[in-house]
């Protein structure tokens, strides 16, 4: 199974603010991004998309523009020429070119699935206007309790 029904409307169904899906691998160890999420995103089209995968904390890919890479793809490029290894391999560990086709169908490298995974078998697809955030189910629940500074004063 790809992706869960729907099970409500978010806060403000008129407000296009964050939207949330659960999402499971399919049997090719796929996900499928909702096309909802994806036609929101400027860097989409009908023929899918190049995304830099950002994998910084552990249990959370943020999929952004491949066009922001460059400077990136800039550092790679003097991180070799200078031999520079420890560097290289955190760089390299930390960012991937991900492919999502036209249907939304993406195959993480081995290497994003365990920092994403780590034993969930569910993941939650957050969707924004400029990026798609891939949360495993532990991550999702350790920033639960997270109290920014605009919201403090909400129950």
């Amino acid at each position: 199974m790809a992706a869960a029904k729907r099970d409500g409307r978010g806060l403000d169904p008129e407000l296009s603010g964050v939207q949330d899906e659960v999402l499971e691998f399919d049997n090719r160890r796929r996900l499928v991004i909702p096309l909802p999420f994806l036609q929101r995103l400027p860097w989409f089209n009908e023929r899918g998309a190049v995304a830099l995968a950002i994998l910084r904390e552990e249990g959370k890919i943020s999929l952004i523009s491949w066009e922001l890479s460059g400077a990136i793809v800039e550092r790679r490029a003097e991180l070799i020429a200078q031999r520079s290894t420890d560097e290289l391999r955190l760089l390299e560990d930390r960012y991937r070119r991900i492919s999502i086709d036209g249907s939304g169908r993406i195959k993480l490298p081995s290497v994003a699935e365990l920092h994403l995974v780590r034993g969930d078998l569910q993941i939650i697809a957050y969707g924004f206007p400029d990026r798609i955030e891939l949360w495993s189910a532990s991550c999702r629940f350790r920033h639960l309790a997270d109290e920014p500074a605009g919201l403090s004063d909400l129950p």
